[in-house]
């Protein structure tokens, strides 16, 4: 059976305008369902090394889908694909899976 998407990591970098919007994206996302609060975590790449070096990631904003376990499932990267819609159905997706538990 697939894994289910459980949380979103949503990495970006200071100075980045792409960024900034898909950060504006998500924040009119957020205002939407008070429980989307604790399903994405925004990691600024700058404070993470370790975790940068560990996924590969080389292009900014990305956004890693994970699963309960904490493995990476899929990701996004760009601001073309992190809109206000995309945002509020991977975290309705995630709210509507993790309300079978």
């Amino acid at each position: 059976m697939p894994s289910k998407p459980w949380k979103l990591v949503f990495f970006k970098k200071e100075g980045c305008g792409p960024c900034d919007q898909a950060l504006h994206n998500l924040n009119q996302a957020l205002v939407l369902d008070d429980a989307f609060y604790g399903l994405v975590t925004i990691m600024q790449k700058e404070y993470h090394g370790a975790l940068v070096a560990a996924y590969g990631l080389e292009m900014y904003p990305t956004v890693l889908i994970l699963d309960a376990q904490g493995e990476e499932i899929s990701r996004k990267v760009g601001v073309k694909f992190l809109t206000k819609e995309w945002w509020n159905a991977a975290l309705t997706g995630i709210k509507k899976n993790r309300s079978y538990v």
